[in-house]
């Protein structure tokens, strides 16, 4: 049987947090919280996550200073990132997928599924 996916969920909500871990765990996926950009991409750096879930407004480091430098990195630029961001409108991103908040959870579990997948 295959290692769960590993997911890092950078968002400073603890209430979506909470939920995005219960969706997670209902997937058999581990979950990783961080609430804070400098700690999200410390652990991303650390951690070897199959895939993170990134807000764009966070203290510390903004979601986009995060996904730039998870890109220079070595060891996460090729892993795969979901931006979610209530910023409203169209927001482009480059090297990563981006769904806007509130979000329909079932929809962002099928997407997670298929980039996990893909990613295997």
């Amino acid at each position: 049987m295959a290692d769960p996916a590993r997911v890092l969920v950078i968002d400073d909500d603890p209430h979506l947090t909470r939920l995005l871990s219960l969706l997670l765990e209902m997937e058999g996926w581990e979950a990783w919280v961080e609430r804070d950009g400098l700690a999200g991409l410390q652990r991303a750096l650390e951690g070897n996550a199959d895939l993170i879930l990134l807000d764009l407004m966070l203290p510390g480091l903004s979601g986009w200073e995060v996904l730039k430098r998870l890109r220079e990195a070595e060891q996460t630029r090729l892993t795969p990132v979901i931006v979610l961001s209530a910023r409203g409108g169209e927001v482009h991103v480059e090297d990563a997928d981006y769904m806007s908040k509130p979000f329909d959870p079932q929809r962002l579990v099928e997407r997670m599924r298929g980039i996990i997948a893909e990613a295997s």
